[in-house]
């Protein structure tokens, strides 16, 4: 049956796990209004702190309900955090050396709680927030961003944006289905979407003839109606 294999004591936010299990991100309150993500070895009998993510974007701070989104290979960690006038970012962190490294940030409107996902191959990045849509980013570029936000095609971050989609309320959670094809929203006013954003060559796509089949067959059995957008091609 289950048993309690350890407890963290103090006061903690959101976390999340490595994919190999190995560590855990949650955010922790440091001091008075002052919390930061801490990165904690959990292979062991208890926790270890190995690592603490304090380098937020400027202008930003870490909430305690912040969203931290691990990489596949588990050498990137997204953070997400507050600024001011409704604004958030996400800043990417390099976990794959021997200390951590910030990266680049995207800048977005709307609230903290960001969802996001890594797609399957780590190549791709989404993001949402209740004032800006659903976002598909590069990683790549992503991670050399530093901010400007991305609605015209002049601003800094535009180009590491691939696409983008505007649903039609708040977004709770966002996933990636395990072809990397399709991206599930999970939406405050109960509803979920399957996107297909189209962005995979065609010859993967045949290798995935019954994706769309399947990943339908499954909102239908769990009661829920099916809409399709972001079709771009006949497969």
């Amino acid at each position: 049956e289950p048993r309690e294999r350890w407890a963290i004591s103090n006061a903690v936010g959101r976390f999340s796990i490595s994919p190999d299990g190995k560590l855990l991100a949650r955010s922790r309150e440091l001091s008075k209004d002052k919390w930061v993500v801490v990165i904690e070895d959990v292979s062991g009998d208890k926790p270890v702190e190995r690592w603490t993510l304090d380098a937020p974007p400027e202008g930003y701070r870490v909430p305690p309900e912040t969203v931290q989104t691990w990489s596949p290979d588990g050498k990137t960690l997204a953070v997400g955090y507050i600024g001011g006038w409704g604004q958030s970012a996400i800043r990417f962190w390099d976990l794959g050396g021997p200390t951590p490294k910030p990266l680049g940030y995207l800048e977005l409107f709307g609230d903290f709680r960001i969802p996001m996902a890594f797609s399957p191959d780590g190549k791709t990045f989404a993001s949402s927030s209740s004032h800006s849509g659903v976002f598909l980013w590069d990683v790549e570029k992503a991670t050399k961003q530093r901010g400007g936000h991305s609605r015209t095609e002049t601003d800094p971050q535009f180009q590491a944006r691939i696409w983008k989609w505007e649903p039609p309320g708040a977004v709770n959670h966002l996933s990636f289905a395990s072809d990397g094809r399709h991206l599930i929203t999970a939406n405050y006013n109960g509803t979920a979407y399957v996107l297909r954003p189209a962005l995979v060559p065609s010859e993967a796509r045949v290798n995935q003839p019954d994706a769309d089949r399947k990943a339908a067959e499954y909102i239908l059995s769990i009661g829920g109606k099916i809409g399709l957008t972001g079709i771009q091609d006949n497969a």
